[in-house]
């Protein structure tokens, strides 16, 4: 598995609905991310 900076990424698409989850940070990123996982 290489482990430089230009290893490729890959989205990751997860069903939370009524799992616990931890935001980390803040700010107007976080805020949106709050958002979409309350949806």
């Amino acid at each position: 598995m290489p482990t430089n900076a230009s290893a490729p990424l890959f989205p990751v698409f997860l069903k939370l609905a009524a799992r616990p989850v931890l935001l980390v940070g803040g700010g107007p990123v976080a805020t949106a991310k709050l958002d979409a996982l309350l949806d």
